[in-house]
């Protein structure tokens, strides 16, 4: 009994491990998947309940393979618990996808999916099937994947990048000579492929003080992305929640293009600009 708590327990602790390590060294936080979940999700706590249901299908086969263990004489519960445990490990992956997709998460479903069918094909391999069932399950598979991965919904149509980054610069140099535009996010970094100009910029995390500093004498422009599927994510979002909508402080609404919206960081001269302008009028 020892020993199955301790082989059982080892994956799920070291892959714990590294994910809170991996959200401290990069976020600066452990828990930041959890204080994050406000900005994804109406109810933080039913979404974290939901997500851990569909691993309650485990614990069946869990069980039935410690007592397939405690009957035998050798070591080990035999192939059919193992491929018991993998079916069930598969169905889980499909009780996730589902859990995501009804919270509006499912942005990558199919891999998942791939997930599920590899895994199938492992435990029907393990169980040593006659010919004409593994025919039957073959075609199972191939209408599984016709079903999930051929029949995507399209993508909503979208400007193209070019055309959005062509009409925010021609905007933005409509109205001055000295504008810049931070372009915020992954998406920012996405919708910047290939772009050859100066005047925008990608700007992964957003502080309007510190880009006042830095950027000083310039007209400054945010491009905030529409905040769905994996742009929802975004920490502008759980920093500035309405952004998208409202703007925030010292930002004014200054034009939609396609998805994007941009604002105007609108602000008082900073204490250097006014010394500046007082020694050039001095002068």
């Amino acid at each position: 009994m020892q020993a199955w708590l301790l082989l059982g327990c080892l994956p799920l602790l070291y892959t714990s491990g590294v994910w809170l390590l991996m959200n401290r060294l990069i976020l600066g936080d452990a828990l930041f998947f959890l204080r994050s979940l406000h900005t994804l999700v109406p109810n933080p706590a039913g979404f974290a309940l939901a997500v851990l249901l569909p691993g309650a299908l485990l614990l069946p086969a869990l069980l039935m393979t410690w007592l397939c263990d405690a009957q035998r004489v050798e070591a080990g519960a035999g192939p059919d618990a193992a491929s018991v445990i993998l079916i069930s490990f598969a169905l889980m992956l499909v009780g996730a996808t589902e859990v995501l997709g009804r919270f509006g998460l499912a942005w990558d479903s199919a891999t998942l999916h791939v997930c599920f069918l590899s895994v199938l094909m492992i435990a029907l391999a393990r169980l040593r099937q006659p010919v004409y069932r593994l025919a039957v399950t073959l075609a199972l598979f191939v209408w599984l994947t016709t079903l999930w991965l051929g029949n995507a919904p399209a993508p909503a149509a979208a400007l193209p990048r070019e055309r959005i980054c062509r009409e925010v610069e021609e905007h933005v140099t409509a109205r001055t000579a000295y504008g810049r535009v931070f372009v915020l996010g992954y998406a920012g970094l996405d919708l910047l492929r290939g772009y050859a100009g100066e005047r925008l910029v990608a700007n992964m995390d957003l502080h309007v003080g510190s880009v006042r500093r830095a950027y000083k004498g310039q007209n400054l422009y945010v491009l905030v992305p529409c905040p769905e599927g994996p742009a929802r994510a975004e920490s502008v979002f759980w920093k500035h929640p309405d952004i998208y909508r409202h703007g925030g402080d010292r930002l004014l609404f200054a034009g939609a293009f396609g998805a994007w919206h941009l604002f105007e960081i609108i602000s008082a001269p900073t204490q250097e600009q006014l010394d500046e302008w007082k020694k050039a009028g001095g002068q």
